[in-house]
């Protein structure tokens, strides 16, 4: 993993930023991430991220 968010602001900047690939995030300090992948406008939320290849499922 190349990054290790403190904090769901660390992360939220990690996400909205595409060139970043979601596997290399390592988000076992983050312990609320709610929002973080909502399209709500108005929600507090990242950019709506395009590519979400990385993200392992069924874990």
């Amino acid at each position: 993993m190349k990054y290790q968010p403190k904090n769901t602001i660390e992360l939220e900047v990690l996400l909205s930023d595409e060139s970043i690939y979601l596997g290399d995030i390592d988000t076992s300090l983050i312990t609320d991430m709610s929002c973080l992948f909502a399209n709500d406008i108005g929600a507090k939320c990242p950019p709506n991220r395009k590519d979400f290849s990385g993200i392992l499922t069924g874990m």
